[in-house]
């Protein structure tokens, strides 16, 4: 198999071998297109960097990077990659570690080679990732045994939220205030999170013998845009009120769903929480940015990028692992959004 060099990156992009080194080693005073496009034509090629030759120079990188494979448009003011961006910055400032971040399409036009250009040019050592991890990737981090960790997916090294044991104690926070008709509304099971917190309300239906008529209140939703995410959620909440025994209670898995019921509820002239109680899934400040202000189970993304950042540093220094995979346990923080059930 043919071994592709910097000469014949330089030939197919027009430039020196020396800019093609620049732009995949981060040096240099080369322009940002000139760079993306050096990068963009040596993945292409599927060159990778010596990396061996790299440690032998004594130059083994200690930065640390981030990709969010997620649809660019549904990370800002996103609950979870949002706060999990902004908590990964902090803590990495705290610790003096240089970062790189990347965003990925989830469904790109042509998966079998889609890598972050930060792994091209050997400029990170390790990576944190987050969002489903896209089988070329997973396939070069493995050949290349190249320090990762995954949060909330399945993979060797991860950290994940008990999103399962947050749905849970919502149903019986619910189910105390004497709540048993509930609806729930989640988002695709192809991801881990989401097919946690299924499987958190399926154990709370037999364990609290909740009633969700055969499993008609209960629906999983694509949640591919912030749009058609609140418009599918406002249809299906006035599908769920017209029911001859609507539900009492709600529990969305994801606060754009929240924001849907809300509004479809208000719509028919119902009350919140007196007519109907809602539980949400998300980050604090979504939860009290709308009125009533809602109650809300919420991730502990602090604790998770900082358990990341442990397991990873210790990966990259060579370290024994004990833990490769750590639960955080997330919390039912109490609002505005939660009654007592009013319908026999």
């Amino acid at each position: 198999m043919y071994k592709v060099k910097l000469k014949d990156i330089a030939e197919r992009s027009g430039v020196g071998i020396a800019t093609v080194s620049a732009a995949l080693n981060g040096t240099g005073r080369i322009s940002d297109d000139v760079r993306k496009k050096v990068s963009e034509i040596a993945q292409d090629m599927n060159y990778y960097p010596n990396v061996a030759a790299k440690l032998l120079k004594g130059k083994h990188p200690s930065d640390i990077g981030m990709v969010i494979c997620e649809y660019p448009n549904a990370i800002p003011g996103s609950g979870f990659f949002h706060g999990l961006l902004i908590d990964f910055i902090q803590e990495c400032d705290r610790e003096n570690i240089k970062t790189h971040i990347e965003f990925m399409d989830p469904e790109p036009q042509d998966s079998s080679n889609h890598i972050p250009y930060f792994l091209y040019g050997g400029f990170a050592g390790g990576m944190i990732h987050a969002g489903a991890i896209l089988e070329s990737l997973r396939e070069w981090v493995e050949i290349r045994n190249f320090p990762m960790v995954a949060i909330d997916e399945p993979y060797t090294y991860s950290v994940w939220s008990r999103t399962n044991e947050g749905i849970l104690n919502a149903a019986q926070y619910l189910a105390a205030r004497g709540h048993r008709r509930i609806a729930y509304l989640g988002g695709p099971r192809e991801y881990g999170c989401h097919r946690l917190a299924f499987e958190g309300f399926e154990q709370a239906v037999k364990e609290l013998l909740l009633d969700t008529d055969g499993g008609r209140l209960v629906h999983e939703f694509a949640l591919r845009g912030d749009l058609d995410s609140v418009q599918d959620g406002v249809e299906y909440t006035r599908q769920l009120l017209r029911r001859k025994k609507r539900p009492t209670a709600m529990i969305c898995n994801d606060m754009r769903l929240v924001y849907a019921a809300i509004h479809a509820i208000t719509e028919a002239g119902l009350r919140i929480p007196e007519d109907i109680s809602i539980i949400g899934g998300g980050a604090g400040w979504e939860a009290e940015r709308i009125y009533p202000a809602v109650t809300c189970i919420e991730r502990d993304l602090e604790a998770m990028v900082s358990n990341s950042l442990t397991i990873l540093r210790r990966l990259m220094d060579g370290k024994k692992i004990y833990e490769p995979q750590i639960w955080v346990e997330p919390k039912l923080v109490q609002r505005s959004t939660c009654g007592v059930c009013r319908i026999k």
